[in-house]
């Protein structure tokens, strides 16, 4: 799993939310909507490709599964923010699991997760962690 390159992803879905949709691989227009989606975009992967995806990010098919089809949640794809998709990818992140419930943006970071997310920021990239310690 690539922990970077998830933590990347959750901070631009959450710093672009007007282009998160999670029913939709990409618009019409050719950009990304979607968690698989936007990782194709940013890193080169195959349009409209889950696989791709999978591979840029390093899951497994049980995480592909569950990150991009929301496998086993209940939830309407349409209700699915960019706030609650970034805390799913940073749970994943931090714990391996994709959990669409509310809970990962409640949930605290680990220590080693949170002195990532502290190094990250020092470099200038924004997180939502680091906005709140200043």
């Amino acid at each position: 799993m690539d922990t970077e390159r998830i933590l990347f992803l959750a901070d631009y879905i959450e710093s672009h939310p007007e282009q998160f949709d999670m029913r939709e691989l990409d618009h019409l227009c050719g950009a990304p909507c979607c968690i698989a989606g936007h990782a194709n975009a940013l890193w080169g992967g195959k349009c409209c490709s889950g696989d791709s995806a999978k591979e840029i990010l390093g899951l497994s098919d049980t995480q592909k599964n569950h990150l991009f089809f929301m496998s086993r949640t209940g939830l309407d794809l349409g209700e699915v923010g960019a706030p609650l998709g970034a805390a799913v990818l940073r749970h994943l992140a931090a714990t391996g699991e994709v959990d669409w419930s509310a809970e990962p943006a409640r949930k605290p970071l680990p220590e080693s997760l949170t002195s990532l997310l502290h190094s990250r920021s020092a470099k200038g990239v924004r997180t939502e962690q680091s906005e709140g310690a200043s």
